[in-house]
Order: structure tokens, then sequence, then C-alpha cells
């Protein structure tokens, strides 16, 4: 019924249940988009235990918590055509958000991840620009001109 509403603190699984068509798919998704909230602190895999060291993972974060607020709106408004494709796009994002945490941890680990044949010392900023060149040659399939420009960066 239209004037059947959940708490406001519910209201984020109900727009997920309103914009799944099929009963039952829309009951399951629903109870998994509360089970996934208990899950988020088992997704942290990356090497540092703070967000602070990993800028992809806060902006996937804050994704996360855009969607959470703008599906608790959506599901307070009316069930029409606006409200409904919106709740089904703001339901892909939640999920896809959830499943982007871990891979943006560990893309951002390798990426700084020192190559051990030129560097080692620890982790700093001012050799951040020295360690995109060098993943990015070799994600292209250029591995000996990164150790070439590896080479030549170090003499200098």
């Amino acid at each position: 019924p239209i004037h059947v509403q959940p708490e406001w603190y519910f209201m984020f699984a109900y727009a997920i249940l309103r914009s799944i068509p099929h009963k039952a798919g829309g009951v399951y998704v629903m109870f998994l988009s509360i089970v996934v909230l208990y899950l988020i602190p088992t997704l942290h895999t990356g090497k540092y235990r703070s967000l602070c060291f990993y800028p992809l993972n806060q902006v996937v974060f804050w994704v996360l918590v855009g969607s959470f607020i703008s599906l608790t709106w959506i599901g307070a408004r009316p069930v029409r055509e606006p409200y409904i494709i919106l709740g089904q796009c703001l339901s892909v994002i939640y999920f896809s958000s959830l499943l982007l945490n871990p891979l943006s941890l560990w893309v951002w680990d390798k990426l700084l991840e020192y190559p051990k044949f030129c560097v080692s010392r620890p982790v700093d900023l001012k050799w951040f620009k020295f360690l995109a060149y060098f993943k990015l040659l070799k994600l292209v399939n250029r591995e000996n001109s990164a150790r070439e420009w590896a080479n030549k960066c170090s003499k200098m």
C-alpha cells in the first residue's frame, strides 16, 4: 500500500525493495543490502589500516554514503516514475561501490609497491611521480623501457 512506510533507518532498504519488480528478488536484495552493512569492516583488505592512505577508496566510500543517503530520501518519496528509475540506478551504485571497495584497495597497494631493484626506502610522496611512471610503463608491457628509465632516474 502507498501509505505504508518503514522507519527512517530502513528507508534505503525499502527503496531497494521498491526498485526491483520481482517480489521475491526484491525481498532477497533488501535483506542483502542490510547484511552487507555488517560486512563492510571485513572488506578492508589493504596493507594500511587507515583510509587516509587510500584516495581511491575514499572516493568509493563517499559514493557509498551518497547513494545510501539518496536511497533513504527516495524511500520516502511516492512510487512514481522518476523515483523508481532513480532507485534502480542508486541501488546499482550502492552494490557496485561495495564491490569496488576491495578492488580499489588492491589497485592502490599495487601502485605503491616499489620496484625492488631501484629503490629500497620507505614510501613517501616525493617518489610517487617516479612510481606512477614506472607502473605505467610496466602496465603497457614496456618492461625494458621501465628498467632503463628507472636506471636513468637513479643516476640523477
